[in-house]
């Protein structure tokens, strides 16, 4: 079990390792009316990724799933200002 492994253990014991690198494959940003989200802003992101110890997020913005055009240009727009630290998943809604 996963829980199980030397890795786990001494994160639980010591926190995050400088020689293991954690990257978020799977993230959602920016307002969305039918979501709550506490920190969907960047900045305020970056402040839970900080607390994580979580290096990079690879995101697509909530707006995308509903209006691609807006939505995508949201993601840029966050990639462009942190690009050390987020990158963007675009997307495509066969709808349109």
């Amino acid at each position: 079990m996963i829980a199980d492994s030397p890795l786990v253990r001494d994160f639980w014991l010591n926190g995050p390792r400088a020689d293991c690198r954690v990257i978020d494959m799977h993230g959602h940003m920016g307002p969305w009316p039918a979501i709550f989200m506490p920190r969907a802003e960047p900045e305020a992101m970056l402040q839970s990724m900080d607390q994580a110890g979580v290096e990079r997020l690879v995101f697509s913005s909530h707006e995308a799933l509903f209006s691609p055009l807006t939505g995508n240009d949201y993601t840029a727009g966050v990639v462009r200002r942190y690009p050390d630290r987020f990158s963007g998943l675009m997307v495509i809604n066969g709808n349109y």
